[in-house]
Parts: C-alpha cells; sequence; structure tokens
C-alpha cells in the first residue's frame, strides 16, 4: 500500500532523457498538515511500461540528517546537467525549497538526486531493472554580499545551460522577484576526490541594487519560467 502513489497536489515532477520520456514525481501534499517526500518513476515509453503504471523508487540518502529530503509541497525539481572540468557531465535531478506548512515553515535547501553509478546520467539509470538513485547535499558556495534564497514555497524554475534559474516565490508572509541563479558543479578531478561530490553556487542576477528592484516583475508565487533562445519568459502568479 505504501508504495502507491496516494491523491496529492501542489507536487512537482520533471522529465529526463534524451528523448523525455522519464518523468520524477516528488511530495506534494494530501490532506493539511500531511506532505510527503516520496519519490516515484513513470515511464511514458509504451513498449516499456503499456499500461503507463506508476513506480515508487526506494532512494538512498547522504544527507547530513541521514533521513531523506524533508516532506514539502510548492517546491521545485529540475533535471539538469552538473559542470566538470571538461564541461557539462552527468545528469542529475536538483531538488529546491518548498513549504511543510505554516506552522513547520519553509525550505531553501538544495539537494541532488544522482545515481549510484560514478558518471552515469539518472536517465540511465532508470533503463535498469534496479533501479538504484541517492540523494546527495551538495557542498554551498554562499556569496559573501548576497548569500542564497531565503526559504520559500511557489517559486518559479527553469533549468537552463546546466544552471537552475529561479525567480520569487513566497513565505505566505511576504512574496519575492528576485531572480537566482545556481550552478552545480562537479568537485571530482580524478584526484580521490568523491565522485558524487558536487558545488552548489548560488548568484543573485536580479535586483542588484534599489534601483533595479523597480524594473523587474513584482513580487509573486505560483509563477512559470522558462527560457527560449536564451530568453527568460516569466508568466502569470499571485500576490
Amino acid at each position: 500500500e505504501n508504495n502507491k502513489f496516494c491523491p496529492r497536489y501542489l507536487h512537482r515532477a520533471t522529465q529526463c532523457g534524451t528523448d523525455l520520456t522519464k518523468v520524477i514525481l516528488f511530495g506534494g501534499q494530501s490532506r493539511r498538515e500531511q506532505f510527503h517526500n516520496d519519490v516515484h518513476f513513470l515511464d511514458l515509453d509504451e513498449k516499456r511500461n503499456p499500461t503507463h503504471a506508476l513506480q515508487r523508487l526506494h532512494v538512498k540518502t547522504k544527507l547530513a540528517s541521514g533521513e531523506q529530503p524533508l516532506p514539502r509541497c510548492s517546491g521545485s525539481i529540475q533535471t539538469l546537467r552538473v559542470f566538470g572540468k571538461s564541461g557539462l557531465r552527468r545528469e542529475v535531478i536538483a531538488l529546491f525549497g518548498g513549504s511543510q506548512g505554516y506552522l513547520a515553515g519553509f525550505c531553501n535547501d538544495i539537494v541532488v538526486l544522482q545515481s549510484d553509478v560514478p558518471n552515469e546520467d539518472i536517465s540511465t539509470a532508470l533503463d535498469k531493472t534496479n533501479v538504484a538513485l541517492t540523494w546527495y547535499e551538495p557542498t554551498l558556495v554562499v556569496n559573501g554580499v548576497h548569500g542564497r534564497p531565503a526559504p520559500r514555497w511557489g517559486h518559479a524554475t527553469f533549468a537552463w545551460n546546466g544552471k537552475l534559474l529561479v525567480f520569487g516565490g513566497s513565505n505566505t508572509t511576504t512574496c519575492y522577484n528576485d531572480f537566482w541563479e545556481c550552478t552545480l558543479k562537479s568537485t571530482d578531478e580524478g584526484n580521490g576526490v568523491c565522485p558524487f561530490a558536487i558545488t552548489a553556487t548560488w548568484k543573485l542576477l536580479y535586483p542588484m541594487t534599489r534601483r533595479a528592484f523597480v524594473k523587474i516583475p513584482c513580487p509573486r508565487a505560483g509563477a512559470t519560467l522558462c527560457v527560449v533562445k536564451d530568453v527568460a519568459y516569466l508568466f502569470g502568479g499571485c500576490r
């Protein structure tokens, strides 16, 4: 029974693989204070999965807490490639932010879901009968001036050129209109470093100054963000 995808809302999904037929779903909320942190896999290839059945993945964890990522809704997950010495490398899934309810608070952690095989794309791991994935916690590289995004939910994200873009969101009392970039980089350069080690570097793109603040979209949560031909498009949202 625990392997089933129970009814919920405010969960998140991302596609991976070159053919985009693999979908990972994470978390969500099913009751007023019941939040989830389970991971499910949907294979849209009709030859491999003719019934479109969801499969719950039993993911291991290497997080400092020793636990799975905190249950949450309205976070974000995106598929992207980490940077390495030779350019873009393995495909991973990044989870950022989300809500555990008004009383429990909001998240601004970033964790990464990876294959257990060094340098293997997560979509390749999903092709195997026994899927082996693990949550890892990147080492944060924080700008001394701007720091990193405040805890939030309902932010808009998009993976572009190996980077995670984050706009806006809310902590229920405040909406944001800051625009962030997070770069994931592999620290394995063949010197005995853990092949799964990653750094996450946050950079505030806008607003850099008080004057710039009035020139960008107004604060909002629940918007959508996409990038087409190196131009970011933001649509909708709630204040």
